[in-house]
This record gives C-alpha cells, structure tokens and sequence, in this order.
C-alpha cells in the first residue's frame, strides 16, 4: 500500500469550517472525504476563468465553492479543539445487510 501525503490546514474561519461541514453531510462523505473531493475537482477542471474551458453552470458553481475556501483561515481553537470537531462531524456511514 502507497503511502499518503498528510496536509495540515491552520486557521480555518468557523464559517468556512461549517460550510464544509454542511457539504460533507448533504454528501453523505466526512469532513476529510469532502474537502479531498473537492480538491480532486479543482485538479480534474482547473481554475481558470471558465474552469478548465467549460461553460458547464455545475462546474462552474463548483470552481466557485472552491474559490471560497482559499485564502488565509483565524482560528481561536487548539489543535486538540479542530481534531474532536473533524471526528465529532463524521458520519458512522450506513447500515449494510450481507
């Protein structure tokens, strides 16, 4: 199994921090599944103006999602705060009969 690459984000705003949350739980994914979903659209579609040259309005509403998380984040909260946050916003999945 490739090993992978652990990214630390710092100062994330409470508001961008909900937001994600909103998202992540409207897509059934966590906190982490949901920020690297996004990361791999912005990587499959670019950030130009058009968003990799399409005119798609989802893709483009999409390139604007990610616009607004870039920037720098102020967070008044530890490390320790942030982590039980991340894990207290994951979602125990759902149920599956074999």
């Amino acid at each position: 199994m490739d090993a992978m690459t652990q990214l630390e984000v710092n100062n994330v705003p409470e508001s961008t921090l909900a937001a994600l949350r909103r998202r992540a739980r409207r897509h059934r994914r966590s906190l982490n599944r949901e920020i690297l979903s996004i990361f791999d659209w912005v990587v499959v579609h670019g950030t130009g103006e058009t968003a990799g040259g399409t005119s798609d309005p989802d893709v483009l509403r999409q390139k604007r999602e990610m616009e607004d998380l870039v920037g720098s984040w102020d967070d008044s909260r530890t490390a320790a705060e942030i982590i039980a946050d991340i894990e207290a916003a994951r979602t125990a999945g759902r149920e599956v009969s074999l």
